[in-house]
């Protein structure tokens, strides 16, 4: 069906690729996935979901720096795209670039307060930083005090 969509408009429907693009990406085939999401932008540069889609295909195809500049092209349309904040992250955290890797957490912090993947990647780079052990999140009343 996508590929069919894929030929509409004289091969020129950049979702149809993008999809095409998540399917073989799911069925672990990187380069079908890749050819697909590059002719996604290829029609659409500024389509920022296939930016994001081709960094997690890079990153699956262990291409960590392909990745994070997709990631970046990404965010530069899209900023609010939490998936390539987090993603972007992690990669700056295997780079050993701590702060550049915080900064992003930070963002998807100030979008969705409490981002479970957010505050995970926080705790991870100052446990790298200090080589403090990470403490699990608390919930209740302090020790000692009771709860209503």
């Amino acid at each position: 069906l996508y590929q069919r969509a894929a030929q509409l408009r004289g091969g020129q429907y950049d979702e149809a690729h993008n999809n095409l693009g998540a399917v073989y990406g799911k069925l672990k085939n990187y380069p079908k996935a890749i050819q697909h999401f590059q002719r996604a932008l290829q029609i659409n540069p500024r389509h920022a979901v296939a930016w994001s889609n081709l960094g997690r295909v890079l990153l699956m195809a262990n291409k960590p720096a392909e990745a994070a500049e997709c990631f970046r092209r990404s965010l530069t349309i899209n900023g609010a795209n939490v998936a390539a904040h987090l993603s972007l992250a992690n990669i700056l955290i295997q780079a050993n670039k701590l702060d550049d890797a915080e900064k992003h957490a930070q963002v998807v912090l100030k979008l969705i307060p409490g981002q479970p993947d957010a505050l995970a990647l926080l705790q991870r780079i100052r446990k790298l930083r200090t080589g403090a052990p990470i403490q699990p999140p608390t919930s209740g009343p302090p020790p000692g005090k009771a709860g209503p």
